[in-house]
């Protein structure tokens, strides 16, 4: 009977072990909570496109609070509607690196030839977002694994030194190849 004991605690402590690490990857300590990034898909795949191979990921960003927050990130010339996540924004993407059980910025993001902007986030609005992902088929193989949106915002219009940060992740997906 002992011996069965054994054995039931130290599966349960397995499960708790595994519960636990699976919980800080899905729910950051870190995460505000205040803005929700949700993609339409959980898996996306490598499509071949002129000479780069390309992903696109769209979903949907929503300010859960009553304040409205301020980001910079790509806003297509002004449209209210449509936040775009791209290289040297507010708006990220992760790699997660089961090694060391961290997210790490990824360089996959594609530039925007207009820029990034401080837009408002206001409060209960939802926004389309769209992040365009890209690799070189002669420089660069196939990235996958599990990945992540991050959006970076503040309380105020000008990002100053005594400005608090808030960070905001989406859902995890993945990324396969073709």
């Amino acid at each position: 009977m002992f011996k069965y004991f054994k054995i039931l605690s130290f599966i349960l402590f397995l499960v708790t072990i595994s519960c636990e690490k699976e919980k800080s990857i899905l729910n950051p300590e870190s995460a505000n909570g205040k803005v929700s990034i949700k993609t339409d898909k959980t898996i996306y795949v490598w499509q071949q496109s002129e000479g780069d191979k390309i992903i696109v990921i769209q979903g949907e960003l929503q300010n859960n609070s009553t304040l409205t927050y301020y980001s910079k990130v790509g806003d297509s010339w002004g449209e209210k509607d449509l936040v775009l996540f791209s290289e040297k924004s507010a708006g990220k993407l992760e790699k997660y690196n089961s090694s060391d059980n961290k997210w790490n910025n990824s360089n996959l993001l594609g530039m925007l030839i207009e820029g990034s902007s401080i837009i408002e986030i206001e409060p209960s609005k939802k926004y389309s977002i769209h992040a365009h992902l890209s690799i070189s088929n002669d420089k660069y193989k196939e990235e996958t694994g599990k990945y992540r949106l991050r959006i970076d915002y503040f309380n105020f219009v000008n990002e100053t030194t005594d400005t608090t940060t808030f960070s905001d992740y989406s859902n995890i997906f993945e990324i396969r190849s073709e």
